[in-house]
């Protein structure tokens, strides 16, 4: 199955074996309704890739408006008081629409392939924490709040206009955007990077401006360089590991280019971040004391311990912890808290793919049993790992052991897919036909 491939084929002939099998055993009447009804749902809800309208300019606002404003009204609701049985009438909505509006629509041009991955990332994000917002029965508080206000109370310390704020979408925009939980209840024992802007308003919005800029570079040069490599660099997709090369040569381009996705994932996420936090402080007067770096630079982690609890970034800590590790740890302690976290990691990384590539999840389960494999030695030892031997080890897991997913994303197409038009880039558009030209001046020369 290819990455614009979709998994609701195979479950509608699931529905349609268990019908078949109603019928040999004569069970048909009121079993083989309540089924036929399920099916049928099924594919209003998930259509088959076949029956997806394609996305089109004219589309593009109802799919993103579609699954935010009841996601946004969820999140409104987890805070203000007594809101707990409204959440839970709304969760339904919330889910439903998030399938509806993804599924019904697909991005057929393979240029695009990386935004209908982000598509369905956010899909199941607003799932995750639709559910979250709807389940802790009290709502959601600020660090150091002692109450909720009720709906339609006012917040007399507010100094954002009603009229163009209002306070449900405020509110709402505020929770959806704190996805690390920092200030929150949710994130109390996250890890925080250091500071990297000032906390003055005015410069905390030039700071984060010159640091999008700077990302944005990063990102162009990076993505410039990966659309050189055979292959990959092109939107119909192709592996790292190309056959044609010596196996010296095969496995330096390919841990190159490695490298070279993990930056893009790195300053991209951090430019991201930059763009948020300009829009949560100049428009929405966020606190500047809220927002910091997503990561801690991860290259020089010395233990998977320091790279994904410190170095990496923790946006979706709480949702892996909730629908993966906290069952792990019910299931088979400490052990099965961090395969289970490592494991919604993987699934929700590969449902961004609709489930093409199972080597996504098989990296991420490996990153658990590297950390478990460090807990063992520490056991052993008294010493955890780190120093030089343990940077080479957390090289050895994520950049090596790591390119099965980067290869799966590659015939994926996603790092061939456009993701800085070639209109906005700088490297494509000034600094590749510069270096061209020097090039051939010195070779005439």
């Amino acid at each position: 199955m290819t990455a614009s491939g979709a998994t609701a084929p195979s479950s509608i002939s699931s529905f349609t074996g268990a019908k078949d099998f109603i019928h040999m055993k004569g069970e048909e009447t009121l079993l083989d309704g309540v089924l036929s009804g399920i099916m049928r749902a099924f594919e209003e809800l998930i259509p088959p890739h076949a029956s997806r309208q394609p996305l089109s300019a004219a589309s593009l606002p109802i799919a993103l408006l579609g699954p935010s404003f009841p996601f946004l009204f969820l999140a409104y609701l987890a805070r203000r008081a007594d809101t707990h049985l409204i959440r839970l009438l709304v969760l339904p909505s919330a889910v439903a629409s998030a399938l509806y509006f993804t599924y019904h629509y697909k991005i057929e041009d393979p240029r695009y392939r990386i935004f209908e991955f982000i598509r369905f990332l956010v899909c199941y994000y607003m799932i995750g924490k639709s559910l979250n917002f709807a389940f802790v029965r009290d709502g959601r508080f600020k660090i150091g709040e002692k109450r909720l206000r009720r709906v339609n109370e006012v917040d007399p310390e507010s100094g954002v206009d009603p009229a163009l704020f209002p306070p449900w979408l405020r509110d709402g925009f505020e929770l959806v955007c704190a996805l690390r939980g920092i200030g929150w209840d949710f994130g109390r024992d996250v890890y925080i990077p250091p500071r990297t802007t000032s906390t003055q308003k005015g410069r905390f919005l030039s700071d984060a401006t010159m640091s999008l800029i700077k990302h944005f570079l990063t990102v162009d040069l990076c993505d410039s360089l990966i659309k050189l490599v055979p292959g990959v660099g092109s939107p119909e997709g192709g592996s790292l590991f190309l056959a044609d090369l010596p196996l010296h040569l095969r496995y330096c381009l390919s841990t190159a280019t490695h490298i070279l996705v993990g930056m893009v994932v790195i300053f991209g996420l951090e430019a991201g971040n930059d763009f948020v936090s300009l829009v949560a402080v100049g428009l929405f007067r966020s606190s500047p004391e809220t927002w910091f770096p997503l990561y801690d630079s991860p290259w020089r982690s010395t233990s998977l311990h320091q790279l994904w609890g410190n170095g990496w970034h923790q946006l979706l800590r709480h949702m892996f912890l909730s629908f993966g590790g906290y069952p792990g740890l019910w299931l088979a302690g400490n052990a099965g808290m961090v395969l289970g976290a490592f494991l919604a990691s993987g699934l929700y990384h590969e449902l961004g793919l609709q489930m093409s590539d199972h080597r996504v999840v098989l990296f991420f389960l490996s990153q658990g049993v590297g950390i478990l494999l460090e807990n063992r030695y520490k056991r052993y030892t008294g010493k955890s790992v780190g120093g030089v031997v343990g940077w080479c080890w957390t090289f050895f897991w994520v950049v090596f052991v790591g390119q099965i997913c980067t290869d799966a994303w590659a015939i994926g197409g996603l790092p061939g897919a456009v993701l800085v038009p070639r209109e906005l880039s700088i490297v494509r558009r000034l600094v590749f036909p510069a270096m061209r030209y020097l090039a051939q001046y010195n070779a005439s020369q």
